[in-house]
C-alpha cells in the first residue's frame, strides 16, 4: 500500500486498481511447478541408479544431485519472480489519471491525465469473455499519450471505472451555478423553476462531498455562499 501511495499525490483519490488476470500468473507458474516434479523424479531416479550401479563415489553422487538442486532454486527463484511481476504490475484509476505501475526493484510509471483521454478499447477472446479478461487500449488526444494493458481482470468495469472518474472530473471542474443575479419579484415565493435549479446545486454539492472532492468544510461554506447566508 505504501508503494502505492508514494505515486499518488495528496489531492487524487483513487477509483479502483487492478492487475493482469491470474490466468496470465498461473500459467507460466504451473510450467515451472511442472518441471519442478519432474526434477523430483529425476532426483528419485537418479538414486535408484546408484544403487543398481553401485555408485558410491561421493563426487559423482553431488555432481547429480548439485546439478539438480541447482535448477530446482533456478525453478523456485521464477516461481517467486513471476508472482511478484504480477503482484506489482498494476493499473490505478484516480480522480486525475489514469496509472501504469511495473516493477519490482526498479519501479517504471506511466500515466495519461483523463482529461486526455478520448476512447477506451477493449479486445477479448473467446476464452477472455469466459474468464473475464481481456486486452485495454487507452486512446489519448495523441499516440505518445495512448496506454495497452495485456490481460486485465475485467476489463469492462476497469471502463465503467474509467468513464465514471472522466464524468467526476469533468463535474469537479464545471462552476457551480448560482442564482445570485436572479431577484424574484416577491422574496417569499420563489418560481418552481428556481427552486428546482436550487436544489439540483445542493445535490451537486453533496455529490461532490461524497465523491471526496469536497471537504465538511468547503461543502458547507457553498452551501451558505449559495443560500446567501455567507459572504
Amino acid at each position: 500500500m505504501g508503494n502505492k501511495q508514494s505515486i499518488i499525490d495528496d489531492q487524487e483519490i483513487i477509483y479502483g486498481t487492478y492487475r493482469t488476470h491470474t490466468m496470465a500468473m498461473v500459467g507460466s507458474i504451473t510450467t515451472e511447478v511442472v518441471f519442478l516434479v519432474f526434477l523430483a523424479i529425476a532426483a528419485y531416479f537418479a538414486g535408484s541408479v546408484f544403487a543398481l550401479w553401485r555408485i558410491t563415489e561421493t563426487w559423482q553422487i553431488m555432481s547429480v544431485y548439485g546439478v539438480l538442486g541447482v535448477l530446482a532454486l533456478v525453478m523456485i527463484g521464477r516461481i517467486i519472480r513471476d508472482y511478484l511481476v504480477w503482484y506489482y504490475t498494476q493499473v490505478i484509476v484516480t480522480n486525475r489519471r489514469l496509472i501504469r505501475r511495473e516493477g519490482i526493484l526498479t519501479r517504471k510509471v506511466s500515466d495519461i491525465a483523463l482529461s486526455q483521454l478520448s476512447e477506451v478499447e477493449i479486445t477479448q477472446t473467446l476464452f477472455g469473455r469466459i474468464f473475464n479478461y481481456g486486452n485495454v487500449t487507452v486512446l489519448g488526444d495523441s499516440d505518445a499519450s495512448s496506454l495497452r494493458f495485456i490481460r486485465i481482470q475485467s476489463p469492462l468495469k476497469l471502463r465503467t471505472v474509467i468513464d465514471d472518474a472522466r464524468v467526476g472530473t469533468k463535474r469537479a471542474t464545471a462552476p457551480i451555478p448560482t442564482i445570485e443575479n436572479k431577484t424574484p419579484t416577491n422574496p417569499l415565493n420563489i418560481g418552481a423553476n428556481e427552486a428546482d435549479e436550487h436544489q439540483e446545486v445542493l445535490a451537486q454539492i453533496d455529490s461532490l462531498l461524497r465523491k471526496g472532492l469536497l471537504t465538511e468544510e468547503e461543502a458547507a461554506a457553498k452551501r451558505a455562499k449559495f443560500s446567501g447566508e455567507g459572504s
